[in-house]
């Protein structure tokens, strides 16, 4: 949904409403904490799910290192 850089730009992408975030935008202004909550619980509203319960924390914590590296 995302996409390979994170801006909102992947396969899904186009097809969902409301778009999905762009995520070096979003990492910018926010903590890792911020986006542990944000991927464990997902967001109302919109297709992002949560991901508590699928995946681990210790892969949760992999998936804000890698948005990390987004620019």
């Amino acid at each position: 949904c995302h996409g390979a850089t994170g801006l909102g730009d992947g396969p899904a992408g186009p097809a969902l409403d409301p778009k999905p975030a762009n995520l070096p935008s979003v990492a910018a202004q926010v903590g890792d904490d911020y986006l542990f909550w944000r991927i464990s619980e997902g967001v109302v509203g919109t297709s992002m799910v949560g991901w508590a319960g699928v995946l681990t924390e210790e892969q949760i914590w992999q998936v804000i290192a890698y948005i990390r590296t987004l620019k």
